[in-house]
């Protein structure tokens, strides 16, 4: 039994597909539906098989192929027989090839993809990754990038791909801390937005704001995420107002990103939610401190209690009624409340019980013994 692949009816309506013709469609459908299609959609054919369910010959094959790649449909080499089919995440649940069982075999899939491919691939994937799932999977398909502080072009240019993985997502988006909206800046005439994603930056001021530093002393530089650019964004957008569709704002933000590169105001807006994550996590610990230190008085007093407790029962029975006799007048007769529960159930009332706990290991009754 074959695959089941699925196609959208939006395929029909879609703008980006109005100027194909009735073969380019045809195409682009057998690129999507086809034995060879894999999880990710950038998958490996034989051009003299794939066309042969069309009744196409391999040149007819290759001919619709290279008009729909000619259309930014699609991107093919002809001499391995590799296929990219660009328009498959909108058929197609990006999360769901992420996570799970099928994450590893997705992965294995972008290891294995031509290199001149690999990084508009990623930058496309994550194009279609709501909530970072794509990026912190795709971050571990590279290693961290060693070496030494690179200069200009390295950093605002020609920019590793390894370097795209590596700093996807080191600061995850955390339901606590809400993030938000596209930069009112964008494109503004003063502000120096390079095109790039994950970039080192210089964190010193120059002029009108953050400017990119210079070769080996321009400051200290460090890699941006574009995860934490995402974040950062929401967060101050939700700040003054609720965004309802937080994945689609989130998608709007890193395409900006992805075209445009970060400006003035994203990095402003990046050390400002930074700060705030500082100092939630500060609070966040000192919150914890004090509970650590609550079960530990709590253990403490728990021992005490049952230390005293043991000794209670280790008493002759003379020795006992002392122990009431002396808790009834210097702890019931002061409490109406307590003589009320001690009253119907004795010290066999929990609230009774603790205070006579707490009332017992105290005092010296029994010690002699």
């Amino acid at each position: 039994m074959g695959r089941q692949r699925i196609i959208s009816d939006s395929f029909w309506t879609d703008p980006d597909l109005i100027n194909l013709t009735t073969e380019d469609r045809m195409c682009l459908v057998l690129m999507m539906t086809n034995q060879d299609t894999n999880i990710i959609g950038i998958y490996r054919t034989v051009w003299r098989v794939v066309g042969a369910g069309m009744g196409w010959s391999e040149a007819q094959t290759l001919l619709a192929a290279r008009d729909l790649m000619a259309k930014g449909h699609v991107e093919i080499d002809e001499a391995t027989g590799w296929v990219w089919v660009k328009e498959w995440w909108k058929h197609n649940y990006i999360r769901g090839a992420f996570v799970g069982n099928v994450k590893g075999k997705a992965l294995k899939e972008m290891s294995q993809i031509p290199e001149k491919w690999k990084r508009p691939a990623y930058e496309s994937f994550l194009r279609f990754d709501e909530d970072g799932t794509v990026a912190e999977a795709l971050s571990v398909l590279t290693a961290p990038v060693n070496g030494a502080a690179k200069n200009y072009n390295a950093a605002f240019g020609q920019q590793p791909l390894e370097e795209i993985g590596s700093g996807l997502t080191r600061i995850p988006y955390q339901e606590g801390h809400r993030d938000g909206l596209p930069s009112t800046s964008q494109g503004a005439a003063s502000n120096h937005t390079p095109n790039h994603i994950l970039t080192p930056i210089s964190t010193t001021t120059q002029g009108n704001g953050l400017q990119p530093g210079g070769g080996g002393s321009g400051g200290d530089f460090e890699q941006v995420s574009i995860e934490d650019l995402v974040n950062a964004a929401l967060w101050a957008a939700e700040k003054g107002k609720t965004i309802k569709n937080v994945g689609g704002y989130r998608r709007k933000v890193r395409n900006r990103l992805l075209e445009q590169g970060p400006n003035r105001t994203d990095f402003e807006t990046l050390s400002a939610w930074r700060n705030a994550v500082e100092q939630a996590t500060s609070r966040d610990d000192r919150a914890q401190k004090t509970l650590a230190q609550q079960d530990a008085a709590n253990a403490e007093i728990a021992a005490k209690y049952r230390a005293a407790q043991i000794r209670f029962e280790a008493l002759a029975a003379d020795e006992r009624q002392v122990a009431v006799d002396e808790f009834k007048r210097c702890v019931l007769e002061r409490s109406t409340t307590l003589q009320r529960f001690y009253a119907k159930q004795g010290l066999e009332h929990k609230a009774v019980h603790a205070a006579f706990l707490q009332f017992f290991s105290d005092v010296n009754i029994g010690d002699a013994a």
